[in-house]
This record gives C-alpha cells, structure tokens and sequence, in this order.
C-alpha cells in the first residue's frame, strides 16, 4: 500500500461521518492488522494509526470499538505499536483499558490482551507502572478480576499481564505486600488445568518473586507456603518409602494413581527456574532438602522428554545434592563468577540445549 493510500484511509477512518463507511474501512484495516506484511506496512504511519483507533474506543456504536481493540492486540504484538500507544496523551488510552478489565466491562477480555501485548515489552511495562501506581486499589483489583473464576468472560490474559509487570521490583514488592494478602490468592492457578495462560501467567508470576532473596524465608513460611504449589503439578502418581513420603509438604504425599503432570513444558521449566530462585539462599537449599524437593526432581528427570525442562532439572538437582559454599559466599547471587568462566558456561549451555 502506498504512504499516500493508507493516509488517506486514516483521515477517512477518522473524520468521514458516515458510520458505514467507517465500519468498512475499519474491518478492512482489521484483516491487515492480521498480517506480517500489513504490519510492515502500517510500521510506516504507526502513531496515526494508533492514534485513530485510540479515538475509535470513544465511539458510542459497538462494532466500531470492538473491532478497533481487535486491532489494536494485532498491532501491539509488534514493539513499535505498544510504543506508540503509551506514548498517547489527548486519550487516557491505559487507564481506559485498565477501568474496562477492573470493571469487568463487555470489552475487558480483549483490554487484558492489549495490555499483556504492550507490557510484554520492558521499556513499555515500565510507562504503564504510573498507571498501575495510579489508584493504589488496582492491583487489588486486578488479582480480584482473575481471581472471579465464575463468569462469562474468561480473563486469563490478566495473568499475563501480572506476569509481565512483575519484571518489575517494584511490583513484585507490591504483590508481595505482607499486608495485603495478593500472592496468597494466586497461588492456586499453578494447578487450575481450565487454561494453560493463566497457569503459565501466574507461575511467571511466582518465578519473578522468587528472585527476590530477602523474601525467600516469608515464601517458604507457612504465609505463603509457596513450595507445594511448585513442586504438585511437577509431581507424578509415584510412591515413595513412608520416610521419605513423610517428609514431603503434606499436599505431596500419598498423590492417587491418575495424578499427572504439567503438560506444557514450558510451564514445567518455569516452576523448576523458582524453585531454583529458592536454592540462591541457604536457608532456602536447606529448606528444600528437608522437604524431599530432590525426589520429585529426580522422579520428573526419569520422565521428562523436552531437553531444555531436563536441563533445568538437572541444573535443579546439582545444587539439591552438592556441597553448600564456603563460610561468606552462602548467598549465591552474591557471588561472583569471573567472566571467562561465565563465557564458557554459556557456550557450553547453549551447545547442550541446540543438540535437542
């Protein structure tokens, strides 16, 4: 399409009155959004584009907004879309999106997806913090949103968008507010098989946490009890010697015949990056060992089929069973590897995981 056509289709998008037209133009437009050479294509007039379907969400007549926001999750798979829509002041686009989930409005499902898109992007979930920080409720809100498992809409992308923001300290110290009881809510959708999004959306959300190392003893604590819901959908139908079933979390022991695993692997290596997070302190190595963490890993490794989840595992494993540091290196995030060696575990890493 030329620079010259698909300026003229915006300013017909934006300013024609008639309501028909428009609704053409904007399914039209829709169907480009849907592909690699349309979005290459609208790359070249990206802030007006976003800009018209920005002014699209005000409009009173439904199709016209439903369709602009199905535009818009096309365009923010992209980094420069979900750039230009945080950058747009004359519309409070974020905060309209953020009132529509809070709200459980009509339009909250597909205002989940564009602000899990745009936070996806570091540079981006850092410009939508203000908006989270705005009303000090909305966080709350959020976890309550996806927490109402009893609706019409589904809202799974809102763990996606709890896991993105959680890149973030700052957030991850706000869902982690001891007085404000938001981790403890979501600790059950590691297990809630009705949506693989939302499992891989709050086990990000957990695994982020847990790269917090002053935390690690209130995670591990009974507040939070963070381990079993970790290591159960890790677990498989497998029985143990009663001495060491009895060491297990009590959700672990004596697990029935048809208990499967996490079927995503993704999701596996995941849970398996926390708990490795966990292993980063001594208190925590030690925690996890008497728990009998190491038996559920090696039970996992023996059936585990993807090589990068057996590679997490094994890397999981070699702290479980090795020496602890020397007196003053027991933190080993605090430890530090010189760079040649850092160099050669990468490249020895990277040669492991491409012969999969």
């Amino acid at each position: 399409m030329e620079d010259s056509a698909l300026e003229e289709l915006l300013q017909i998008l934006e300013k024609s009155e008639s309501q028909v037209f428009r609704e053409h133009i904007l399914k039209n437009l829709l169907g480009l959004t849907g592909t690699k050479d349309g979005l290459n294509c609208l790359l070249k007039a990206s802030e007006k584009c976003v800009s018209v379907l920005c002014q699209l969400l005000q409009e009173e007549k439904e199709s016209l907004r439903e369709n602009a926001l199905k535009c818009l999750i096309n365009l923010t798979s992209e980094e420069p879309f979900s750039q230009c829509i945080v950058k747009v002041k004359d519309i409070p686009i974020i905060d309209q999106l953020f009132q529509w989930i809070i709200q459980k409005d009509k339009h909250a499902d597909l205002s989940c997806r564009i602000i899990s898109n745009i936070t996806h992007w570091k540079s981006c979930c850092e410009q939508v913090l203000p908006y989270l920080q705005k009303e000090r409720l909305r966080l709350e809100h959020l976890v309550e949103v996806l927490c109402d498992v009893d609706r019409h809409s589904d809202y799974h992308y809102v763990a996606s968008v709890l896991c993105n923001l959680t890149q973030l300290p700052v957030v991850q110290e706000m869902i982690m507010d001891r007085n404000r009881c938001l981790l403890q809510q979501l600790l059950p959708f590691t297990t809630y098989m009705d949506s693989s999004i939302r499992r891989a959306g709050i086990v990000g959300v957990l695994r982020n946490c847990c790269f917090d190392t002053d935390c690690h003893e209130w995670l591990l604590g009974d507040s939070v009890d963070i381990l079993p819901h970790l290591l159960l959908p890790l677990a498989g139908p497998e029985q143990f010697p009663d001495d060491e079933m009895e060491k297990l979390p009590i959700d672990l022991q004596y697990l029935s015949e048809d208990k499967k695993r996490e079927p995503e692997p993704d999701i596996r290596k995941m849970l398996i990056e926390a708990i490795t997070q966990l292993c980063a302190t001594k208190y925590g190595r030690t925690f996890l060992r008497d728990k009998q963490t190491y038996i559920i890993m090696r039970e996992l490794h023996k059936w585990e089929k993807s090589y990068p989840v057996l590679f997490a595992c094994e890397n999981l494993v070699d702290i479980l069973i090795g020496d602890d540091p020397e007196p003053g290196m027991e933190n080993l995030k605090n430890v530090e590897i010189p760079s040649d060696l850092t160099e050669k575990f990468e490249k020895e890493d990277q040669q492991l995981l491409s012969t999969e």
